[in-house]
């Protein structure tokens, strides 16, 4: 990856269109990275396709800006209409990584993409390449960030209640270096939460680390005067973004019995860290 000084920036859109139907590289791609016949990956500067680690991979200083290239094509058989959209990412239910829509406010890594365009048209089996410039903020602080570019064709406009739209994600992954990389989980509240199917326990556990990270554990919840839990649960947490909260939901019952209950919940990541809470919270009538 190339650092280009803030100053010397220049936007534009590369004027390269490429046919798929000569390209076996990006034919492969249309399985595994396309949706809605939209495929995306990161490319350099020819279209040629990059697959490791198959995301945009970004480290530098605050104040830094990074080049990037992104390969946009169309495998459908009709000329579309192609939007790009850089996002945010937060993490989902379970841990995971979960990207904000294209329309949704961009705080962060989505507020740092500037693209050559935003929306082009490309006729079927074309590609084209698009500049990336990611610049991160002289305020960042050292640590993992995680953003996406988006690309899909815009649903019409109509009257029907339910749009479906369809878009290929590609994550950008940023490391603002200059600090300490670690890794912790921080467990907030624990209490219950009903549902319109049943109660549910649900755990809000934090990343208050610096970097990705991955957790797993173990919940145990009693009724008040009962040796045995009413859930003894595995707790798994898939890959969560730094500074954002997992509502881990774990099923109680459809109508648990009202009066205390008590929980315990441990748990423990990467690198040999740990963190245990316990308490107790009340279901009413």
């Amino acid at each position: 990856m190339t650092r280009i000084p803030v100053k010397s920036i220049t936007l534009m859109l590369v004027a390269l269109t490429l046919s798929l139907a000569g390209a076996p590289a990006v034919q492969a791609l249309a399985a595994g990275t396309s949706c809605g016949g939209v495929v995306l990956t990161p490319s350099d500067d020819q279209g040629n396709e990059i697959t490791s680690p198959g995301y945009f991979e970004v480290s530098g200083a605050p104040g830094a800006s990074v080049q990037l290239y992104a390969l946009v094509g169309n495998i459908q058989s009709v000329t579309v209409k192609l939007s790009l959209v850089p996002v945010d990412a937060t993490s989902g239910v379970y841990g995971g990584i979960s990207y904000n829509l294209p329309k949704q406010p961009r705080k962060h890594v989505g507020a740092w993409v500037t693209l050559s365009s935003q929306g082009f048209r490309l006729p079927p089996q074309k590609a084209r390449v698009v500049s990336i410039i990611v610049h991160i903020p002289s305020s960042a602080a050292p640590g993992q960030y995680v953003g996406g570019l988006t690309a899909y064709v815009p649903a019409p406009s109509g009257k029907s209640a339910i749009i479906v739209q369809l878009r290929r994600v590609v994550a950008i992954v940023v490391t603002v270096t200059g600090g300490p990389a670690f890794g912790r989980f921080t467990i907030g509240s624990i209490r219950p939460k009903h549902r319109p199917d049943a109660y549910y326990v649900v755990s809000h556990i934090h990343n208050t680390g610096t970097m990705l990270l991955k957790g797993q554990g173990h919940l145990w919840v009693w009724k008040s005067g009962r040796k045995k839990p009413v859930i003894s649960a595995p707790i798994t947490l898939d890959t969560t973004v730094p500074h954002t909260t997992v509502y881990y939901p774990v099923l109680l019952a459809k109508r648990p019995k009202p009066g205390s209950y008590s929980f315990k919940l441990t748990l423990t990541w990467d690198g040999g860290g740990a963190a245990t809470r316990t308490g107790s919270f009340t279901i009413h009538k």
